[in-house]
């Protein structure tokens, strides 16, 4: 991301996107037996059927860029920085706020 956070990994067809992303920042997990457990490769959100998108992260939030619900052009959505977060997208609505420097951006 360019935030430098995440390292995203994409696959796409003319007609779907599926990408998995690895948290950079993220320390070694501990089992019960105290072995390290390295940081994994999660999927942000499975490949749907007609649905392409596009990923960036800020703040803690996923900025997605998709045309998911049949749009005929891409729209701007956002939602928690979790895996598998495809039910959690909420649509962003551009208003006269900034969108850098002190607003969601």
């Amino acid at each position: 991301t360019m935030d430098g956070r995440y390292l995203m990994i994409g696959s796409e067809s003319t007609e779907t996107s599926e990408v998995h992303f690895l948290d950079l920042q993220q320390q070694q997990q501990t089992r019960d037996s105290h072995e390290p457990v390295a940081p994994h490769v999660q999927c942000l959100a499975q490949r749907r059927k007609k649905v392409l998108y596009e990923i960036d992260h800020r703040h803690g939030t996923w900025w997605i860029h998709s045309n998911v619900g049949n749009l005929p052009n891409y729209a701007l959505f956002s939602a928690p920085a979790v895996a598998h977060c495809q039910d959690l997208w909420q649509p962003v609505l551009l208003n006269s706020k900034p969108l850098f420097d002190g607003g969601p951006v």
